[in-house]
């Protein structure tokens, strides 16, 4: 969510009181504008606040997505590097694997879902 401006708070402010006196969108944005302009630095200071208080969240909201895409980077160039006891020509043949194993264990997992409890009662009774 980008920054908020010192405007767009007035705007938040005041937008629905004018538009009980102005009733199309337009005259009124341009009475808010006007009105804005005419307004005296200490009127303006709090939406001046309010504006520096959202640059603040916005940095800091910046800050924590740059700190998460970083790690999550990180863990990538970790994962693709070879790891112990292992060549770099069997790579791919480990990824086949895994993802060999996740598919299996979806398929595992989407049969036991379809079982009836008479099904699964006579399973367990085999496997005991």
């Amino acid at each position: 969510k980008r920054v908020k401006t010192a405007f767009q708070f007035y705007q938040s402010d005041q937008l629905a009181r004018l538009r009980q006196e102005f009733p199309d969108m337009s005259s009124a944005m341009s009475e808010l504008s006007r009105r804005w302009k005419t307004l005296s630095s200490t009127q303006k200071k709090t939406y001046d606040e309010l504006e520096q208080a959202d640059r603040r969240r916005f940095k800091e909201e910046t800050l924590n997505a740059d700190a998460e895409k970083f790690a999550q980077v990180q863990s990538q160039r970790e994962s693709m590097k070879v790891q112990e006891g292992e060549k770099k020509s069997s790579r791919s043949a480990r990824e086949k694997m895994n993802r060999q194993r996740e598919e299996k264990t979806k398929r595992r997992i989407q049969r036991e879902a379809e079982l009836t409890d008479e099904q699964i009662a006579e399973r367990n009774r085999i496997r005991e």
